[in-house]
């Protein structure tokens, strides 16, 4: 700190000031404004699957503020989909344990099963985690 500055703090310690905290000063105007917010959930009900750089090109306010806006005032997180839900309805399973019987008694299955030094070709290309995650808030449905 230069000499000039410690006198400055010395003086108004002199004159009866008694806080070492900073005065309030305006700072930058806040991005998180009502409309702003509103742009934000409308994206965000819209689609879902939207990532945060994809949010903030669309409403035009930065990553930190946009991130702000999802988490503090809408109170909504991102979470991974699951492939398969925990609990599966009698319908669900009875076609699974369809599709399962009929997978086993095909007997072409092996041809179809291409492999090589331990390892399975798919024939899809599942998601990855990151594409596969949702926003959801508190109140949404499982």
């Amino acid at each position: 700190m230069s000499r000039s500055r410690t006198f400055g703090w010395f003086g108004r310690f002199k004159n009866g000031r008694i806080s070492t905290a900073n005065d309030y000063r305006s700072g930058r105007p806040s991005t998180a404004t009502p409309s702003k917010v509103e742009q934000v959930q409308a994206a965000v009900n819209q689609h879902r699957r939207r990532t945060i750089h994809d949010l903030c090109a669309e409403v035009g306010i930065g990553y930190g503020s946009c991130q702000r806006i999802l988490t503090e005032q809408l109170n909504i997180h991102r979470i991974a989909a699951k492939s398969a839900p925990r609990v599966l309805t009698q319908d669900q399973k009875d076609s699974r344990v369809a599709m399962s019987g009929t997978v086993i008694n095909d007997p072409t299955l092996l041809l179809n099963v291409i492999t090589g030094d331990e390892s399975i070709v798919y024939a899809y290309d599942p998601e990855t985690k990151l594409q596969s995650s949702q926003w959801k808030s508190p109140g949404s449905p499982t």
